[in-house]
C-alpha cells in the first residue's frame, strides 16, 4: 500500500485487501455523515489488531485505533470518485511505540 492517488477500480480494491491482510479484525465505526447532492462525507474511527506487515512494519500483535474521513462522490447511483484521509502517521506511531 502506498501514499498518493489511487486511480481505477483495480487499484482501489487493493487498499481494503492490504488493510485486511495487516488488520484482519478491522472494525470501522461511522461517527458522523453529511450529504449534499452527489457528495457524502463520513467521519470514522477504526480499531484493529496488527497481524500482518503494514508499511514495512512486521506484525506486532498490538491493538490500534485511528480515525479518518471519507468523501465519495456518486453519479447516477454509482461511485465515480472519492477521497479518503486516515491518520496513517498516528497508526504507524502506535505500531512503532515500544
Amino acid at each position: 500500500m502506498e501514499h498518493g492517488d489511487t486511480v481505477g477500480p483495480d487499484a482501489f480494491a487493493q487498499i481494503p485487501r492490504a488493510l485486511l491482510t495487516a488488520f484482519p479484525d478491522l472494525r470501522v465505526t461511522v461517527e458522523g455523515t453529511v450529504a449534499e447532492g452527489e457528495d457524502v462525507v463520513s467521519r470514522w474511527t477504526a480499531s484493529a489488531t496488527h497481524r500482518g506487515e503494514f508499511f514495512g512494519i512486521a506484525r506486532t500483535g498490538k491493538p490500534v485505533r485511528f480515525g479518518g474521513m471519507s468523501w465519495p462522490r456518486f453519479r447516477d447511483g454509482r461511485l465515480v470518485e472519492g477521497w479518503d484521509s486516515g491518520n496513517v502517521g498516528g497508526l504507524v506511531q502506535q505500531l512503532a511505540a515500544g
